[in-house]
C-alpha cells in the first residue's frame, strides 16, 4: 500500500490546469482567429487589421478570465482545495481529508492519466480529474509502484504521458 504525505490542491495550479485544458479543447478556435488575422493583415486597412489581429488576444484573455472565475467561484466545492492524503492499493485510491471525509475511487474507473514533471492528473471523465502531486509521494519507489498500478488497470486507454 502506498500512503502519501498530506497535500493541498493550490488554486493557482488548478487555474493553470484549467487554462491549459480549455485551450487544448478550443485550439481550433484560436487557430481560426489567427488565420483570419493573418489573412486580414495582407488584405485589409490598418484599422481593420488591428481589430482583427486583436481577436486572438481577446480570445485568450476570455479563456483565462473564464477559468479564473471558475477557480475562484464560491460555488466550487471548497473541499476540492483542502488538505488530503491518498492511500493507494492495487484496486483503489482512498482520498482522506483532514476534516474526516473520505472518498474511495477504483483504479479501473480512471479513464486517462496525464503525468508531467510535477503531478499526475487522473481523469475520471472528460473534465473531472484527481490531482496527485509527485512531491506528495514519500519515495521514488512509491511513484514507480503507482505507475505500475496505473499501467495494470483494466481499461483500454492511451499509455502514460
Amino acid at each position: 500500500m502506498i500512503k502519501t504525505k498530506e497535500f493541498a490542491f493550490p488554486k493557482l495550479v488548478y487555474l493553470g490546469i484549467l487554462v491549459k485544458n480549455s485551450l487544448k479543447r478550443s485550439l481550433w478556435a484560436l487557430v481560426f482567429l489567427i488565420a483570419i488575422a493573418a489573412y486580414q493583415a495582407t488584405k485589409g486597412t490598418s484599422k481593420t487589421t488591428f481589430l482583427v489581429a486583436a481577436l486572438p488576444v481577446i480570445y485568450l484573455s476570455y479563456v483565462v478570465i473564464r477559468c479564473w472565475i471558475h477557480s475562484n467561484s464560491k460555488k466550487t466545492n471548497q473541499l476540492f482545495f483542502r488538505e488530503r492524503v491518498f492511500e493507494i492499493d492495487d484496486q483503489t485510491i482512498m482520498i482522506g481529508f483532514k476534516q474526516g471525509a473520505a472518498t474511495k475511487i477504483e483504479i479501473n474507473n480512471i479513464a486517462r492519466v496525464v503525468k508531467n514533471s510535477s503531478y499526475y492528473l487522473l481523469f475520471l471523465n472528460k473534465k473531472q480529474f484527481i490531482y496527485a502531486p509527485l512531491s506528495a509521494f514519500r519515495t521514488a519507489g512509491d511513484i514507480a509502484r503507482f505507475d505500475s498500478i496505473l499501467k495494470a488497470r483494466k481499461r483500454r486507454i492511451p499509455p502514460l504521458k
